[in-house]
């Protein structure tokens, strides 16, 4: 979902947060 990309990314810089790298890139 790239309408989500922008929250994960968010979370991303989250500290003890897992950014599903399965569809990030």
């Amino acid at each position: 979902p790239r309408r989500s990309v922008a929250g994960w990314r968010r979370l991303e810089r989250t500290p003890g947060f897992r950014a599903p790298h399965s569809w990030q890139g």
